[in-house]
């Protein structure tokens, strides 16, 4: 169920587009924003899905677009863009993990995560600019100042490798860094780019990770810490339209992951047992 709050600010006549749609955080988000008024193109693979999620919902547009295939997922932006007249924010949310030591993962597996969570997260986001910046400035709340607004569904894991999410976290780190070159490079053309960092999510990501890797995941400790899709949904959408660089679902752990940084040895111990847990786990 999506959450929406009365005091939340209208999205009437927003357009978006968002991939990875169909299940999850990307679900979330297109119910929360068709909930506050926007108009929204879901894109996945499966249309089954999308159109379970759009039933009885104008403001719901299924799309199939496999990201995997970077003229597909072109051709997704511009007619998203066509039945939307135009994009006001484009959200690459698609994206995997395998449950898989490093060095057991395959160059085919290696390949593959590559090109869901990276190429196709850059195709998408490439297409909507250059769409983007052909619109004039909106005027119109939320997007007051900015011709459109890029948003990349990341991870977390982008600022720490996990032990079994190694080519996972590479590719949230990528993304990361193409949201940070993005947002310099299009500022003067007052498109604003974001990247979203949640930490683990109750999503089926971790049952799917199982299920083509070559590990399990431990039973939930008391004190871990996960989000509900429409948590992480809800700090997304309020994030429309606002020059927000990262929006951390969870704020602590921003902080926390900048001690890692300074002190690496103690991510390495954390994730030390992290690991130690998952092997127990097998």
């Amino acid at each position: 169920m999506a959450i929406f709050a009365p005091n939340q600010s209208s999205f009437s006549g927003l357009r978006v587009a968002i991939t990875g749609a169909s299940s999850g955080i990307g679900r979330a988000i297109a119910e929360q924003a068709a909930a506050r008024g926007a108009r929204v193109v879901i894109g996945a693979r499966r249309l089954d899905k999308l159109q379970e999620l759009a039933a009885g919902n104008p403001n719901l547009l299924p799309l199939v677009v496999d990201v995997a295939d970077e003229a597909a997922s072109r051709a997704w932006v511009r007619e998203a863009g066509r039945l939307l007249g135009g994009l006001d924010v484009v959200i690459a949310n698609a994206g995997y993990g395998d449950l898989c030591p490093v060095a057991e993962y395959s160059g085919e597996q290696f390949r593959r995560i590559f090109e869901v969570n990276v190429t196709g997260s850059w195709a998408v986001c490439a297409e909507a600019i250059s769409l983007m910046k052909a619109q004039p400035v909106s005027g119109k709340p939320p997007m007051n100042k900015f011709r459109g607004h890029i948003m990349m569904v990341s991870s977390a894991a982008a600022r720490r490798g996990l032990p079994l999410f190694g080519p996972y976290s590479a590719t949230k780190a990528a993304q990361l860094s193409l949201c940070e070159a993005l947002r310099v490079e299009h500022w003067d053309d007052r498109i604003a780019v974001t990247s979203i960092h949640p930490v683990g999510t109750d999503t089926e990501f971790f049952n799917i990770a199982e299920s083509t890797g070559k590990g399990k995941m431990p039973p939930r400790s008391k004190g871990e810490i996960r989000q509900t899709a429409e948590q992480v949904a809800r700090r997304v959408c309020d994030a429309f339209g606002r020059n927000v660089r990262e929006v951390w679902p969870f704020r602590p752990a921003r902080f926390l992951l900048a001690l890692v940084s300074i002190w690496p040895w103690l991510g390495d111990r954390v994730m030390y047992k992290v690991r130690g847990m998952m092997s127990k786990a097998k």
